[in-house]
């Protein structure tokens, strides 16, 4: 009889051991699978904030045209970022390209812009993905 009990126990000792290492195994894999999940968050973040950031730049180009128009280029920085413009005038216009750069995100657009009566008026707009 008091073999019978041993082996009761080695049992039960062997299947909580089983599970330990089921339960183990599964929360690894959910915090590889969050882990996962939260980069993409980040990423898609880091990407609407560079579009945000090289829109920033098209007002950024348009206030320093409207005191300067012979201004072609600027950079400004920011805590986890960039945005770089240049511009080439053409016809009474200006070709402006955006870049901004958040964390690994970086957008670019262009723009043609003229200036009708004080008030910007664009006749091209393109995001640009490289």
């Amino acid at each position: 009889m008091g073999g019978k009990r041993r082996s009761e126990q080695g049992f039960a000792t062997l299947l909580t051991l089983c599970m330990l290492i089921s339960l183990s195994v599964c929360g690894a894999e959910s915090y590889y699978k969050a882990s996962i999940e939260n980069r993409i968050v980040q990423r898609r973040a880091q990407g609407l904030q560079a579009v945000y950031a090289a829109e920033a730049g098209l007002e950024l180009a348009k206030a320093a045209l409207k005191e300067n128009p012979d201004w072609a280029q600027g950079d400004q920085l920011f805590t986890q970022g960039r945005v770089s413009v240049e511009v080439a005038a053409e016809g009474g216009g200006y070709w402006i390209v955006a870049t901004g750069t958040m964390g690994l995100a970086m957008r670019k657009i262009k723009v043609f812009l003229e200036l009708d009566e004080g008030i910007w008026i664009a006749s091209f707009y393109q995001e640009i993905y490289s």
